[in-house]
């Protein structure tokens, strides 16, 4: 089954911060999470689509490279949730 791991500000909503879960695509997967941790959903997710600057990483890829959240994914497979991050000082 599929591994999700949260970063950021996202631990905070689902503890540990690492899950596993079941679903054949990366949608299925992260569905699974966000039907235990509701929060989760809300944050990530708006009218059922990913919020803008949000990732989403299969195996250390971005799922927009592939086939997004219809994305297939395996038993061994590392889904990872990175949240918006801005930030810095340029000068």
């Amino acid at each position: 089954m599929p591994v999700i791991k949260v970063y950021a500000s996202l631990r905070r909503l689902v503890n540990p911060p690492t899950q596993i879960v079941g679903g054949s695509t990366v949608h299925e997967a992260v569905s699974e999470l966000c039907s235990t941790y509701p929060t989760l959903r809300e944050k990530i997710f708006l009218d059922g689509k990913l919020r803008q600057f949000f990732i989403i990483s299969l195996n250390g890829r971005h799922i927009d490279l592939n086939d997004g959240l219809n994305t297939p994914t395996e038993a061994a497979d590392e889904i990872a949730i990175f949240p918006p991050i801005a930030g810095g000082n340029v000068e």
